[in-house]
């Protein structure tokens, strides 16, 4: 499992991977980029299901 630091640090650069790409989207009125950031948003729900029961250890 990764350090805590690590992990938090991981999670936040994908969150603004996603939100870049959605403002990306709006401002071209293109949906592709966030079709290539579908993999981001998709391994986060893991990663959050693996944050949440650290906390709850």
């Amino acid at each position: 499992m990764a350090e805590p630091k690590t992990a938090r640090s991981l999670a936040y650069s994908m969150v603004m991977m996603l939100e870049g790409a959605f403002m990306l989207s709006r401002a071209a009125r293109d949906p592709e980029p966030l079709r290539v950031a579908r993999p981001v948003g998709q391994s986060l729900t893991p990663l959050s299901r693996v944050g949440q029961k650290a906390k709850s250890t």
